[in-house]
């Protein structure tokens, strides 16, 4: 299924479209091709996607496809964050409990992201708990 997915995704991710880039470096990334998952997650990131944001601060965080690099991790996950991202919102929620990234431990800032990351997940909890019988 992968190698069909890949086809069908290289089109639209060469011409541009982020979320195929996204997609398709997601694909790659399992697949263990982490240096083309990096670029085209950075494509991608650069026009704003936050699946590639928080993607690609995770790379950073890791030194996966990419030399460590904290504050270029902290940039690419609050830019996620701020778009609504779950995981990144909850990864800069730790950072500032923690003191992680370099930051100092803050915890009103950890409260923030914490309050946001139950904004969101409460319209789906809603939702779910109506779907169910």
């Amino acid at each position: 299924a992968a190698p069909c997915a890949m086809s069908v995704l290289r089109a639209p991710a060469n011409a541009g479209h982020a979320p195929s880039q996204a997609l398709l470096a997601f694909i790659l990334d399992r697949g263990d091709f982490v240096e083309e998952a990096a670029r085209l997650y950075t494509l991608a990131a650069v026009q704003g996607d936050a699946e590639a944001q928080a993607a690609l601060g995770n790379f950073y965080l890791t030194g996966r496809g990419v030399a460590k690099d904290e504050k270029k991790a902290l940039s690419y996950f609050s830019e996620a964050a701020e778009q609504g991202h779950g995981l990144a919102m909850h990864v800069l929620a730790k950072a500032y409990r923690d003191g992680g990234f370099g930051l100092k431990p803050d915890s009103a800032q950890s409260a923030r992201w914490e309050a946001r990351l139950a904004e969101t997940r409460a319209p789906r909890a809603a939702a779910a708990s109506k779907a169910r019988p």
